[in-house]
């Protein structure tokens, strides 16, 4: 897997817990 990718997937669940975080 490309790192580009693999960084992509590490924000986007970071993003996801944050939201969560607050919201849920």
């Amino acid at each position: 897997m490309p790192r580009v990718q693999v960084i992509l997937k590490v924000e986007q669940i970071t993003n996801n817990l944050l939201f969560c975080s607050q919201w849920c």
